[in-house]
Order: C-alpha cells, then sequence, then structure tokens
C-alpha cells in the first residue's frame, strides 16, 4: 500500500490488511516513498526496512515454511567434531540455547551473549545456527567480525561443526556470496549494502561491536529484517548501553541492560572451564603525567613516548624470562606481548629474541597488520613450536582461540579497564 510522503505508512495498515486478504497474499509492504515497512501479517508485526524485499526473498520465505518445525523439537547433538576430536556440549553452552529457543518461541528476535573469552561462544552459535537451519527458519546467516583473521578462525569452526552447509569468508572487494553462511568484516558489509535487499540475510551474528565504529555497526545490522544476536566477552557490566539497545536488551525501566545470557569468567573458573591466572607487576617506573587522550583512552602516540624506550623494553624482557625461571624453566610458555604501537612491538619482539640468542631471532615474532602475512603469522604461532611468543597491536587483543597460550604480557597501560578484561 503506497501513501503520499506526508502520510504515515502505518496509517494505512487496515486497509492494507483488507487487500491482503481478499487476494490471500502472504506479505504486505507499506510505504509513503521515504518510509517502508514489512508485514507479515500472519507471524509478527510490522517491521521498519531498508529496501523493499525481492521477489526471491519472499519465495525464501514461503519455501522454508513449508517444512519448518518448532524449534523445540530439534534435539541438541550429544556431541560434535572440531579440531580433530568429539566433544560434548558444555552444560552452560546447552543452557544458552536453550534461552535462546525460549526467546525466539516468544517472538524476540534480538539476543546478545555476554560469554568470557575461552567459554566458546562462537561453538556455542555454530551449534544453535545448526538448529535454525534443521529447523527451517533460516536459509542463509551472516557472521560479522572486525578483523579477516577472527574471520578465518570462524570459517575453520564452522567448516567443522556446520559442514553440511557452505561458507564463505567475505573481505575487501570481493563481491557478495550466495553461500548459506556469509563471514564478512563490517566494512566489506558495509560497501555492499546498496546491493542487498533487507531479506537477503535470516540471521545475523555480530561478534563484539566495537564502540568506536558504533554508528557504521548499527546502520549495517539495522539495514537487514533478520534475526540479531551479538556476542561479547565484554562482562554486561561494561557493555555500553547502545549495544544492549541495539540487541534489543535494554530495560528503559531500570536503566540498565538485560543480556539474554551471561557466562562469566568466574562462573568458568569455578566450574573448571578456565584457568585462573596470577598477576605479576613489573615496576619500569613510568609516569603517565602528560600523556593526552584520545577518545577514552590514552593517545597511542602520547603513550609511545613515554613508553617505548629501549632500557624499559630491555628490562620488560629480562623481568619476564625471570618470573618464568622461578616456575619450570625446562617448559616455556606461549606468550602474547601487547603494545603500545607497532614501532614499540618490534622494540619489544627485539629484546625478546636478544634474551634467547640460541634461537636465532624466532623466539618471538612481530605480528601486526604490517606483517607480510598476519594470518601465516598467528597460524605458526598456534601450531609450530617457534615462536614462543607474539608480539602484536590490536591484532590479538580479543577473539583469537589460542588455548596454548599460558601467558599475557600488557605493556599498554590503559584507562580503559576493559580492554585489560577482554585479553583475558
Amino acid at each position: 500500500e503506497a501513501k503520499r510522503f506526508s502520510v504515515d505508512p502505518a496509517s494505512a495498515k487496515q486497509q492494507a490488511l483488507q487487500y491482503a486478504e481478499s487476494i490471500k497474499a502472504e506479505f504486505i509492504f507499506l510505504s509513503n516513498g521515504e518510509e517502508i515497512y514489512f508485514w507479515d501479517y500472519k507471524n509478527r508485526p510490522e517491521q521498519k526496512v531498508a529496501t523493499f524485499y525481492s521477489q526471491r526473498d519472499l519465495e525464501k520465505i514461503q519455501n522454508l515454511r513449508l517444512e519448518q518445525k518448532p524449534i523445540s523439537v530439534i534435539p541438541i547433538p550429544e556431541r560434535y567434531f572440531k579440531g580433530g576430536e568429539w566433544r560434548l556440549p558444555r552444560p552452560y553452552q546447552k543452557e544458552a540455547i536453550h534461552i535462546m529457543d525460549k526467546a525466539l518461541a516468544g517472538g524476540k528476535r534480538k539476543m546478545l551473549l555476554v560469554m568470557a573469552t575461552g567459554t566458546g561462544k562462537t561453538d556455542t552459535i555454530a551449534l544453535y545456527l545448526k538448529r535454525l537451519f534443521d529447523a527451517g527458519i533460516v536459509n542463509r546467516a551472516l557472521f560479522l567480525v572486525d578483523r579477516i583473521p577472527l574471520g578465518v578462525q570462524t570459517k575453520e569452526v564452522f567448516d567443522e561443526i556446520l559442514k553440511d552447509h557452505s561458507s564463505a569468508l567475505l573481505y575487501g572487494g570481493k563481491p557478495k556470496d550466495e553461500s548459506e553462511i556469509v563471514i564478512s568484516t563490517l566494512q566489506t558489509l558495509y560497501s555492499q549494502l546498496p546491493s542487498l535487499t533487507s531479506g537477503y540475510f535470516d540471521v545475523i551474528i555480530s561478534d563484539e561491536a566495537h564502540r568506536t565504529i558504533f554508528g557504521i555497526y548499527s546502520a549495517a545490522l539495522s539495514h537487514f529484517d533478520a534475526i540479531r544476536i551479538g556476542l561479547t566477552a565484554t562482562p554486561s557490566g561494561y557493555v555500553d548501553r547502545n549495544t544492549y539497545k541495539l540487541f534489543g536488551c535494554w530495560d528503559e525501566t531500570e536503566q540498565k541492560g538485560k543480556p539474554t545470557f551471561v557466562y562469566s569468567i568466574r562462573s568458568g573458573v569455578k566450574e573448571g572451564y578456565l584457568a585462573g591466572y596470577d598477576i605479576v607487576q613489573i615496576d619500569t617506573k613510568v609516569s603517565l603525567e602528560g600523556v593526552n587522550f584520545e577518545g577514552e583512552d590514552y593517545s597511542p602516540e602520547d603513550l609511545e613516548r613515554k613508553i617505548n624506550i629501549p632500557a624499559r623494553n630491555e628490562q620488560v624482557a629480562q623481568a619476564y624470562f625471570a618470573e618464568e625461571e622461578k616456575r619450570e624453566p625446562k617448559r616455556p610458555r606461549k606468550a602474547i606481548v601487547y603494545a603500545v604501537t607497532k614501532r614499540h612491538a618490534a622494540q619489544l619482539a627485539y629484546y625478546f629474541n636478544q634474551a634467547k640468542p640460541e634461537h636465532k631471532g624466532r623466539f618471538a615474532e612481530l605480528i601486526t597488520s604490517d606483517t607480510e602475512d598476519p594470518r601465516g603469522a598467528i597460524r605458526r604461532f598456534k601450531l609450530e613450536e617457534l615462536p614462543m611468543i607474539a608480539v602484536s597491536v590490536g591484532m590479538m587483543d580479543t577473539g583469537i582461540d589460542a588455548p596454548m597460550v599460558e601467558n599475557l604480557i600488557m605493556v599498554r597501560p590503559t584507562c580503559y579497564e576493559i580492554l585489560q578484561r577482554r585479553k583475558l
């Protein structure tokens, strides 16, 4: 039903409904030329959308419904294959799945899962995606990441757990893909929005929405009329209001966020799924006086001026190895070093290698966006004996699946506590 610009499309709902019922149409579009609403009137309220659905989108919805089942009748698998072995879904993963089932059955199409790093967010969502496919609820899924290495890692997981469903990694200038599961960087998706209808994806999973690009992030998600599931390792008390709102989990009455599901670091450690940790401080006599802010945190350039001093970098490396000697010196441990800038990271890698000359410069490796093959470097770090230490800026802050890592070396001061918590 089309109306003039000055007329609210919602005012034509009843008239459009009469038309649709008289000709047995399944769907209704309401528009005044500026705003578009899609109304699947037999199933849910009207939704504001960015574009009209294509004929193919509408046929997809109808075809899905021919064999659709209640999601509650789909069993959670007793085991799943990943990393060359069969694994059992953990109790909290099953709980998350049941809670999402209940929310979806109640008509909720936006959800937010808060799960600590290392508790299997990707595995959990892969198992849930399988349920959505098996129940005939979705035909095409989008998984959003902020960095290509995380996309590669996600595809590896999906290729094992969801091997019966085609998946593709979309980044750079690649055209849109027709696979059942599309894994994309946010920037690539945003650049392709004009070529995608609002009904193209049936479910969108987003891994760690970043506050710094929230405007782009919100626009990309809002373009699609899809089930929306957010994943974050950020403790619920630190998730910002905008993120809660984006995933339909903000309580206006209580003025607080209420995630769909929470599994904390504390619960993971208590139940034996996460290792506890000890904190060792190295006093390098760094003064942050005079360091300016850039947004919510310290300016990297100012920090580098204060911190990237050769003697101080050498002290960090020597202090680290001194601490390791107190533990089991014959069993070196994989470690990630978080630096301030790329120049700082390069200096730290140099001094860590100087401390282990017997490894001929291969004990520590610099992994940044300037590295010739960062994905290959991350793969070597995870799978090969050397390097033992990865020195990084940004690329390995969150989301890297590296259970072999036992030590984190945080050489980048921050006033934003959650940056430190995410790395744990």
